[in-house]
């Protein structure tokens, strides 16, 4: 298989037929002044225990 048909569409392309498109930016880097301020509290300031799952051996029947 050969990518000349590919290459020659991709030269011959128009890139005028294509629609203007306006982007938003979706995540937003802190300002200066907003990296300088404290971050909010945590949830959780105290660490979580995890518990022990239940034991899964069975009894000898």
């Amino acid at each position: 298989m050969s990518d000349n048909p590919v290459s020659k569409e991709v030269q011959t392309f128009d890139k005028r037929c294509l629609k203007k498109t306006n982007t938003a930016e979706k995540n937003k880097l802190p300002t200066k002044e907003e990296s300088i301020l404290p971050s909010a509290p945590a949830l959780f300031p105290v660490p979580l225990v995890a518990t022990q799952p239940h034991s899964t051996i069975h009894p000898p029947l």
